[in-house]
C-alpha cells in the first residue's frame, strides 16, 4: 500500500525502535508515520499469506483492499480525463502550429513587391503586409 493515505478510523499509537534507524528514517526524509504503516502492512501481509491468520482478520485485510481498490479507480479515471483534456490541448497547439506555418501570398509594403510568407510571418506585421487573394494576376497587376 501507498502512503500517505487517508484512514477511515485513525488510531494513534507509540513505538520504540533503535535510535540509529530513527536517525537514517530523518536523513531520508522518510515520515515515521508512513514507515510505521508499510511496516504494518507488511506484517499483516505475511500473517495473511502464510494462513496463520483468523478469518475476521482476512475479511478486514480484504475490505482494506477492496476500499483502496475504489480509491484507485476514482483516480484512474481522474487520470484518464487529465490525459483527455492534454490531448485535446495538443491537437490544438497542432492545428494552430500547422496553420501558422501554412504559406501566403502579400504584398510587401516596404520592399514594394509581391513575396510569399508563413501566415505567422503575416500576422506578425499585418501592417507591413497585405493578402493577395488566389489569382489575382501577374507581378505588378493589383499592386496597392
Amino acid at each position: 500500500m501507498s502512503y500517505p493515505r487517508k484512514w477511515k478510523d485513525k488510531a494513534l499509537g507509540t513505538f520504540n525502535t533503535e535510535r540509529a534507524k530513527l536517525n537514517i528514517l530523518r536523513d531520508l526524509e522518510i515520515e515515521i508515520t508512513h514507515a510505521c504503516n508499510i511496516g504494518i502492512d507488511n506484517c499483516i501481509k505475511d500473517r495473511v499469506e502464510s494462513g496463520k491468520a483468523p478469518a475476521h482478520v482476512v475479511k478486514a485485510w480484504a475490505d482494506i483492499f477492496k476500499a483502496q481498490y475504489e480509491e484507485l479507480k476514482t483516480y484512474i479515471k481522474l487520470l484518464e480525463g487529465n490525459i483527455t483534456d492534454i490531448e485535446s490541448i495538443q491537437n490544438t497547439v497542432k492545428a494552430e502550429t500547422e496553420r501558422l506555418d501554412q504559406v501566403v501570398r502579400v504584398y510587401d509594403s516596404l520592399e514594394e513587391h509581391r513575396v510569399n510568407i508563413t501566415v505567422r510571418e503575416f500576422e506578425g506585421q499585418t501592417w507591413r503586409y497585405k493578402k493577395i487573394k488566389p489569382g489575382n494576376g501577374e507581378e505588378g497587376e493589383n499592386d496597392p
